[in-house]
């Protein structure tokens, strides 16, 4: 694992927020980078609003783009974003794969 990389991505999650690394920055760049984002990346992931690393691969396999994972939505009486939603546990990456493609 690249120290450089890993640091950077350490870097933006703590620039982000609790949200993006629940207490964890360090745990939670590690899992970002074994999964193969590059810092640039998780930011854009961040910015959707997905703050699981397995929930943004997740939606990367199902090539669904940061920018399409921002796509508001309201689930379980809340509004937030689609990337949101899968972090969170409220939808599948498939679910949201579907419901995108029926957009």
């Amino acid at each position: 694992m690249s120290t450089t990389t890993h640091t950077a991505i350490a870097t933006i999650l703590r620039a982000a927020g609790e949200f993006a690394h629940g207490g964890t920055p360090d745990t939670t760049a590690g899992q970002w980078h074994l999964l193969g984002f590059a810092p640039d990346e998780v930011r854009t992931w961040l910015d959707a609003r997905v703050f699981d690393p397995t929930a943004a691969k997740q939606l990367r396999d199902l090539h669904i783009t940061p920018e399409r994972a921002a796509t508001r939505v309201t689930v379980s009486g809340y509004s937030d974003t689609v990337g949101y939603a899968v972090s969170n546990g409220d939808m599948t990456a498939r679910h949201a794969a579907r419901m995108l493609a029926d957009a």
